[in-house]
Formats: structure tokens, C-alpha cells, sequence
């Protein structure tokens, strides 16, 4: 009886590699005695070198594919959209590195403790489009930072901008 799915995979495997003759030359090979019999050079079922590289890139270009939202950026989703925090606080460390530039700083609080924080800026890149450098903040210079802190409370932020020793006020690029 012909169905509503006729030429379907619902016609089973052999139906597959008609629709697929590159990735193989028909179904598997079912060894018979006759098959048997015409010795193990004599196999004509296998799949040739340009098969294989056809196959190779298929597989390569589906994973590819399917890999890319793994590379995507990931959000600023865990961090106050709604307010930005000014903090001015010492540089220990200026990390000029890819995919984020990482500032390294501590606040003093009136009490006196000292919070190590880390704020994360744009990519070198964009920053240097902005005025940035490599040598733009030294560990020892005191500034005031511009933030988007983290919502549980961690010393983790996203600069938003930095006011320097001088009184220049870079944004940042993310």
C-alpha cells in the first residue's frame, strides 16, 4: 500500500543510501557464501579515498557548526544592568589580554579592610580605539572606576569607565 509517507525514511535503510549514494556505495555488504567465496581481495562494496574525504568534511562541517554557539560570548547576565558603582581603589595588575582585559584593584572600606576586586574590560582592540595602551594603568595608580558589580555580591565587576590619576576618563569597549 502506498501511505501519506511514501519516500520517507519510514522506507527503511535502503531508501537511505539511494538518497545518499556519495556517502556510500549502496546498503552494507551482506557476506554470502558466493562472497565468501571470491576471497577478501575481491570486495567491491568499499568506499573510495574521495568517499572518505567527503565524509571527512561533512563531519568536520557539521561539528563546526553545531560548535559555534559553544564560542559565542557569554552574558551579562550575573551583573547590575540598572546601576553603575563608582569605586576608587588602587591597580595591583593590568592584564592587556584577549578575549577580555582584566583589571586587578583594591578598595579600601572606612573601616580599613581592603577588597580585592576584578573588573573585566573590553578586548585590547576595541580599547586602544578609546585611547587605552598596554601601559595605561600601573599597579600603584589610584582610580576612580566606573562599575556594573556583580549581583551575588562577589568584588567581580564590568568597567563601564575609569577616571585616571590626571583626570582623563577612558570608556570602555567591550
Amino acid at each position: 500500500m502506498r501511505g501519506r509517507f511514501q519516500g520517507s525514511w519510514l522506507q527503511g535503510p535502503a531508501y537511505f543510501w539511494r538518497l545518499c549514494p556519495r556517502l556510500h556505495h549502496g546498503p552494507p555488504r551482506v557476506h554470502s557464501e558466493k562472497n565468501l567465496a571470491e576471497g577478501p581481495n575481491n570486495f567491491s562494496g568499499g568506499i573510495s579515498m574521495k568517499d572518505k574525504l567527503m565524509q571527512l568534511f561533512l563531519v568536520l562541517s557539521i561539528f563546526l557548526t553545531l560548535s559555534i554557539p559553544v564560542a559565542a560570548h557569554h552574558g551579562n547576565a550575573g551583573y547590575e544592568q540598572e546601576k553603575v558603582t563608582i569605586l576608587k581603589g588602587t591597580v595591583t595588575d593590568f592584564l592587556w589580554t584577549n578575549p577580555h582585559g582584566e583589571i586587578y584593584f583594591d578598595v579600601t572600606d572606612d573601616k580599613g579592610v581592603v577588597t580585592h576586586w576584578i573588573s573585566e574590560c573590553g578586548p585590547p582592540l576595541r580599547l586602544v580605539d578609546v585611547g587605552w595602551t598596554r601601559k595605561t594603568l600601573k599597579p600603584g595608580d589610584i582610580v576612580t572606576f566606573y562599575l556594573k558589580v556583580a549581583k551575588n555580591g562577589a568584588p567581580r565587576a564590568i568597567l563601564q569607565k575609569v577616571m585616571l590619576p590626571d583626570g582623563t576618563v577612558l570608556e570602555n569597549r567591550a
